[in-house]
């Protein structure tokens, strides 16, 4: 099996070739930068049969969460869908694109939407079906026909940092989508507070141990903050309305922390994982 492709001249997203070398882990894996779009990648990037074979090992539809890690999980859900909700008036169609286990699509489906899903591993998909009911399609995405449906939302979380032609994906979506309709996409954020902190130690040489490892380098293969996939959206045919933190709850919060959370760290996207809320424009 080849575990990489040849490596990248251009840049994956935009085709600048004004790419640059910018970090590498401790697994050996480079990151390059472009210059002109601001995304980072992975670069080379690994080759489809060793991403076929280690997604096809990924999705676990059948793990038990503890009740507490749940509804703290489900917190993040419901933000997910607040925020959502501000810019998608009418709750119609809705795929869920990379549906992994099921439990933001059966979610949606309690607060009204109809709910389709896509995942790439049909056997899980299979399953999963067959314990929520939901229809979920598989294999090949530009292969798969969808009919006469048209989407209101389109919703990707923490999925296009695996995706090896994300535009691509970006740009299908839109004809998917019915006017107005809207894409959600919630990804780690590579310019976190905490990332850019262990970035500035490693290169400064005084944090040494897995360096990069922030990167999850072994499955995600691009690495997004605001300002770039911002750049890719409004590229691509889309009006961002929403670009913020993703909720982080935490078991208690004083009042000092929710002002600060509120006032203060919101605008610094000092969190892991950022979202975007986009209107086909």
């Amino acid at each position: 099996m080849n575990k990489y492709d040849d490596k990248y001249t251009k840049c994956p997203a935009c085709d600048s070739e004004n790419i640059k070398y910018f970090h590498a882990d401790f697994r050996g894996n480079t990151i390059y930068k472009c210059e002109q779009c601001k995304v980072q990648f992975m670069n080379p990037v690994y080759s489809d049969e060793y991403l076929d074979y280690y997604y096809s090992q990924y999705i676990d539809i059948n793990r038990d969460v503890d009740t507490v890690l749940q509804d703290k999980y489900d917190l993040i859900v419901n933000d997910n869908f607040n925020a959502i909700e501000q810019v998608v008036k009418n709750k119609g169609n809705m795929l869920d694109f990379g549906i992994g286990n099921g439990d933001h699509a059966k979610l949606a489906i309690k607060k009204g939407w109809q709910v389709s899903g896509y995942d790439v591993d049909c056997k899980a998909t299979e399953s999963l079906m067959q314990r929520t009911g939901i229809e979920i399609k598989c294999g090949n995405f530009f292969d798969l026909n969808w009919g006469e449906v048209k989407f209101d939302l389109i919703y990707a979380n923490q999925v296009a940092e695996h995706l090896k032609d994300p535009v691509a994906y970006i740009k299908y979506f839109k004809s998917l989508l019915s006017d107005k309709g809207c894409l959600f996409i919630a990804v780690p954020n590579i310019h976190s507070t905490s990332i850019k902190l262990k970035f500035l130690l490693e290169k400064l040489k005084l944090r040494k141990n897995k360096i990069g490892k922030y990167y999850d380098a072994e499955h995600h293969i691009f690495y997004y903050d605001p300002t770039s996939l911002k750049n890719i959206l409004e590229n691509n045919g889309y009006e961002v309305v929403i670009s913020r933190n993703c909720a982080k709850p935490k078991v208690e919060r004083s009042r000092l922390w929710l002002f600060l959370s509120n006032h203060v760290f919101e605008k610094f996207y000092s969190t892991s994982t950022f979202m975007i809320v986009a209107r086909k424009s």
